[in-house]
């Protein structure tokens, strides 16, 4: 079983709203060497958010090769999805991705394999790469995220201690990361579409993505969702 749990970019890095905002490329690489060039594993209704664990069924032959080469190699996928934006390749999938790292992988006889990605870092897609390997490869770079120009924890903290999804003890450890990284545990977390959370994984300004975030959770009116599928998803394939 695999679970995973608008407008471009690129001219938003030289134009700020504030001239006091703070861009900065963010990529949480864990010491890592950040690569540019790595594989793209095209997947609707996914977003691999920095410091999400997501369980994938690898099973069609181009992506055990895949899998296999990245193992062989820096061990780096890019989970990649088709919105609104999508401009590269065929089919069409979003400038904005996660890279995950491949923490294990369960090999069965028949080729099949179970596989765990960690999500590294929000990348920005800059070109698709020509080559003879039967899976897709990009140049990224991380995504520059816009920090705000007044303190917003006070906003984000309000809104952890709203989502029921998050316990005391959880709330106190979440409440003292940075607030990139509170945001995206928020995001995690929080209870509403897959289409929703990409549009706020993809946004470069802090403060719009807790105001979407803030938004979302205004509709709240189920159950937490842990970035679960339903049963059309294409994960089943």
């Amino acid at each position: 079983m695999e679970h995973a749990f608008l407008e471009s970019r690129s001219d938003e890095r030289n134009c700020y709203e504030n001239e006091h905002e703070k861009p900065r490329a963010v990529a949480r690489m864990h010491d890592m060497e950040l690569r540019s060039v790595f594989p793209i594993f095209p997947l609707n209704q996914v977003v691999l958010i920095p410091g999400a664990l997501l369980p994938l069924h690898i099973f069609e032959p181009r992506y055990r090769q895949m899998v296999q080469d990245a193992l062989d190699g820096a061990r780096l996928i890019g989970m990649a999805s088709s919105t609104v934006r999508s401009k590269f390749g065929c089919p069409a999938v979003d400038p904005v991705l996660g890279l995950g790292r491949i923490l294990h992988r369960q090999l069965y006889p028949d080729g099949r394999s179970d596989i765990i990605i960690e999500g590294l870092a929000r990348m920005e897609i800059e070109e698709e790469l020509t080559t003879d390997k039967p899976y897709r490869i990009v140049r990224a770079s991380p995504m520059v995220e816009i920090e705000p120009a007044s303190d917003l924890r006070d906003r984000a903290k309000a809104l952890l201690d709203k989502l029921p999804s998050f316990d005391e003890e959880e709330r106190a450890v979440f409440a003292k990361l940075p607030l990139s990284r509170l945001l995206d545990s928020l995001l995690l977390r929080i209870t509403t579409t897959m289409t929703v959370k990409h549009e706020i994984f993809a946004m470069p300004r802090l403060a719009e993505r807790l105001e979407a975030l803030e938004h979302a959770a205004a509709d709240i009116d189920g159950p937490p969702s842990y970035c679960s599928f339903t049963s059309g998803d294409p994960r089943l394939n």
